[in-house]
């Protein structure tokens, strides 16, 4: 059953954006950069994720999230090696928003049965404070995790090898991007089923 329209909306509403701009994201770059070859890829895994995230939304099945959220980083990941180039800071960004967007996917989980069950007037404002509260620590370390994975990406590479030719930097930080996406891609939790 879903939230009340006038309450607990905005709960369905983020991840929702959040998702529909990493998919536009994605295929701006594709359109911009990439062959037909990529474009062909592109947009079937595009297409897929887009599916897996229609049906999660529909079914409440939210372990199709994760497939969502797998195939648009692939997309987008691979459009970025493949053609575009491994410029850091956007391909950090994407990764970030992609944990961020996984977070927002619990979040929904949790609260959106909440408002959906709760319709006392002197309760809803507590459940709107907690909302709010778990939204806005979510997003504070999301800007921290961007930070720190930025500071991963670009500045231990060329703190490490220094003498060391460019092509072992960049080796380097791509390595370090694959471990923060793994991160983005499969958020850990402990209680409750997946995202």
């Amino acid at each position: 059953m879903a939230p009340p329209l006038n309450r607990g909306a905005w709960v369905r509403l983020l991840p929702r954006t959040v998702f529909a701009a990493l998919v536009v994201w994605t295929v701006i770059d594709l359109v911009v950069a990439a062959p037909p070859l990529g474009w062909a890829i592109g947009s079937s895994l595009l297409i897929i994720s887009v599916a897996c995230a229609t049906w999660a939304a529909r079914t409440s099945a939210f372990t199709w999230n994760r497939a969502a959220r797998t195939l648009l980083g692939l997309a987008f990941v691979g459009e970025r090696l493949l053609w575009t180039g491994a410029d850091p800071v956007p391909m950090m960004a994407f990764i970030v928003l992609l944990i961020g967007l996984g977070a927002m996917q619990s979040l929904e989980r949790v609260f959106s049965p909440v408002y959906a069950a709760v319709s006392d007037p002197e309760i809803l404002p507590m459940v709107d404070a907690a909302a709010f509260g778990a939204y806005a620590r979510t997003l504070g370390l999301l800007a921290l995790t961007f930070v720190v994975s930025l500071l991963l990406a670009l500045l231990v590479p060329l703190s490490l090898f220094r003498s060391a030719s460019l092509f072992t930097a960049v080796t380097l930080s791509v390595v370090l991007i694959a471990l923060i996406a793994i991160l983005a891609i499969a958020p850990s939790s402990s209680r409750g089923p997946e995202a």
